[in-house]
């Protein structure tokens, strides 16, 4: 069964290019993203993708997930010098209350948060 989520990708804005240009992150002739927040960072730019089935064993999904672990595992062996990689981090929240996960268990670090909001109606 699939379910809609919101999802946050942070790029180190050295990859930001890299990133945009990945094979396959291209539906329908324009980007697989929803917004783009570059001005809220020193080190990361945010990309939105919102009321999307986010499955990391298809297309752009898997490719973003490959993507940010490739970056991950660089950043974790390289970085004992003085300028450290930065990681990228993924955030996914879905439809219930507890469903949210942090790919990397970064998300923090890089910036990402969550916010809950009570309606009452």
């Amino acid at each position: 069964m699939s379910y809609i989520s919101e999802v946050t990708i942070a790029i180190p804005k050295t990859l930001v290019t890299i990133f945009e240009e990945l094979e396959g992150l291209n539906l329908g002739g324009g980007p697989v993203w929803d917004h783009k927040v570059e001005n809220q960072s020193d080190t990361h730019t945010y990309y939105e993708i919102n009321d999307c089935v986010f499955d990391p064993s298809t297309g752009d999904t898997g490719a973003i997930v490959e993507f940010c672990e490739h970056q991950n595992r660089l950043a974790k062996l390289i970085n004992t010098g003085n300028t450290p990689l930065i990681e990228a981090a993924i955030m996914r929240v879905g439809e219930g209350n507890d469903d949210i996960e942090d790919y990397f268990r970064n998300g923090f670090a890089c910036g990402l948060e969550t916010v809950t909001e009570i309606m009452y109606v």
